[in-house]
């Protein structure tokens, strides 16, 4: 063979082997999915509003079993983030449901309650649950397989199964690790496994219409008498109400406020302070490693071994920070945002916990000297991004709408996965609705000139800001450059290019043209398209779905050039 050829092959044969142990890193997902199909099937049933949509249910049976055997092989039962955005990663590559809008991610490992609980925990915390689920769901079917005695007992020792601490969250947390601990002591019994899924899940209807009816008529007496009595009962209440309105107003200036602020379902979230100082070595000055405008952030490991980040508020003037990011984020989980581990309110001082994201934020990677993204790498990352806010501006419990897409909020984990930070300025509106602001918030070049000039709070200004930081994406450039002899704003200088100019000067230096010049083309058009006048703009959704097409474009390049070389 040609000594050249033999270089040139031995040189491809180590591309390769590097490719693959990228991605084989950069998509490990613990779990073992045995039946995933490709198939759509929308079976009836949401595990009880667990899930957000009855088309998720059978992929998320599927998760179920896969965490099932990996507690019986691991004794853990929960993911952490990053293992749980692979996961959901991989499902997505077999499903046609979008498994990550499901709320499949709620199912993720905090550090407090259930969600922080091993095989072990709930064997010896949960011992009574896990005997009743296992009794009440002993035998479930009847004849013709309709819902009867035995899955009615199903479904009450599954309600019966309440959090170990204060939190609705936490309930669903306990029954879902009660679950997935007797489902993987029994993981052969596949007819039992199967047949509580179903039970549980809602799959199955009851029939007995007729008995209950009976029921209604016999109870038609005694519920004029209740109604009497609850007439009494309720005149009862509303004075009791009333006194203790009357108590709160006197004795509002004695009550803490951010704790009353506080939604109920977040408060499962709240660790103590020794925690925090535990996690950072009493905020020792060798974990710091940044400040925002709300305080100082540092690294920690909290006493289950977890890497995080803990943001320090002090200043009274950010309070509202801390407030906004627990009401907004503490309940909302999602692969491409932050997740907020925890918090801590302690007198006059608080403390926000996240997920540790290591490879730190975009601005960083776009900006900084000695760090170099490829095209492939800014696409996914522009595609995190998005759909993260996709998420956000379509939550089943409204709009939320960040208010300051930049790129220091945008972090990057283990590998390069975006997730969405800071919601100290979110708000959270009616889906389709806006909200008139009493002043302009966020940052300047981010935010949507017809913001400025009618303060009204909607998505489309997420998507404004969106385009800009996309067009960083493309540029490698400041929102402003100040050095120009003409500084000139960011989104002006594209559209510039617009008008007779080429934009391939627009294209970052340090891409050093491998790119694709079509996808280039396309994601240069969408970014200016959300950066248009407000009405024109695309949903986060139609981004989503444009980028995902430009990322398959890149690829079908780059595996092209390389069956070439």
């Amino acid at each position: 063979m040609d000594f050249r050829k033999l270089i040139v092959f031995i040189w491809l044969i180590g591309s390769i082997i590097k490719t693959v142990s990228s991605q084989s890193a950069s998509t490990h997902c613990p779990l073992e999915f045995k039946n995933l199909t490709t198939s759509q099937t929308c079976e009836e049933g949401t595990w009880d509003d667990f899930l957000r949509d009855k088309c998720c249910k059978s992929p998320f049976n599927s998760y179920l079993d896969a965490l099932a055997i990996r507690a019986n092989e691991t004794g853990k039962i929960y993911l952490n983030s990053t293992e749980q955005t692979s996961c959901l990663k991989k499902m997505k590559e077999n499903v046609t449901t979008d498994v990550f809008t499901c709320g499949i991610d709620k199912l993720t490992a905090g550090i407090n309650g259930c969600a922080a609980f091993s095989v072990d925990d709930v064997s010896n915390r949960l011992r009574d649950e896990v005997l009743g689920l296992s009794k009440g769901c002993g035998s479930i079917f009847g004849v013709g397989g309709y819902w009867n005695q035995s899955c009615g007992e199903c479904v009450k020792s599954w309600e019966d199964i309440k959090g170990v601490i204060s939190g609705d969250s936490d309930d669903d947390l306990c029954r879902f690790a009660v679950l997935t601990t007797l489902t993987g002591s029994r993981i052969d019994d596949l007819i039992w496994k199967e047949n509580v899924y179903k039970c549980l899940g809602g799959q199955v209807i009851s029939n007995d219409i007729n008995q209950n009816k009976g029921r209604k008529k016999n109870s038609t007496d005694s519920t004029i008498i209740g109604l009497l009595s609850g007439i009494s009962a309720l005149v009862v209440i509303c004075v009791y109400i009333m006194a203790r309105r009357w108590h709160s107003i006197h004795a509002g200036a004695k009550d803490d406020g951010m704790k009353r602020d506080l939604p109920k379902k977040s408060r499962y979230l709240k660790v103590p302070i020794k925690e925090i100082l535990y996690a950072t070595n009493n905020l020792d000055q060798s974990n710091y490693i940044g400040e925002g405008t709300a305080g100082k952030v540092y690294r920690g490991i909290l006493s289950n071994k977890q890497h995080v980040a803990v943001k320090h508020i002090i200043d009274d003037g950010f309070m509202e920070t801390f407030l906004r990011e627990v009401r907004n984020l503490a309940l909302v989980r999602h692969p491409n945002l932050v997740a907020l581990l925890g918090y801590c309110d302690n007198e006059d001082e608080c403390f926000l916990i996240y997920e540790l994201c290591t490879n730190g934020n975009l601005s960083e990677w776009l900006f900084g000297k000695n760090k170099v993204l490829s095209w492939i790498q800014r696409l996914e990352i522009a595609i995190d991004c998005a759909r993260g806010l996709w998420f956000l501006h379509t939550y089943s419990e409204g709009c939320i709408v960040h208010r300051d897409i930049k790129p220091t909020n945008i972090l990057l984990g283990p590998n390069y996965e975006a997730k969405l930070s800071d919601f100290g300025l979110s708000k959270v509106i009616a889906i389709g609705k806006t909200y008139a602001s009493s002043e302009v918030r966020g940052t300047f070049g981010y935010v949507d000139p017809e913001y400025q000039t009618d303060s009204q709070v909607n998505s489309a200004g997420d998507v404004y800001s969106f385009g800009i930081v996309l067009l960083q994406i493309l540029s490698g450039r400041r929102v402003i450059n100040m050095n120009a002899s003409k500084p000139m704003p960011l989104e002006k200088m594209a559209k510039s290019l617009t008008k007779g100019g080429s934009i391939v000067g627009f294209a970052d230096p340090k891409l050093d043209g491998k790119y694709s010049a079509e996808a280039f083309e396309l994601t240069f058009q969408l970014a200016l398209s959300c950066t248009g006048h407000k009405k024109e703009r695309p949903s986060m959704g139609q981004v989503v779905e444009r980028l995902e097409e430009t990322h398959e474009i890149s690829i079908s390049v780059v595996d092209l050039n390389l069956h070439k070389t």
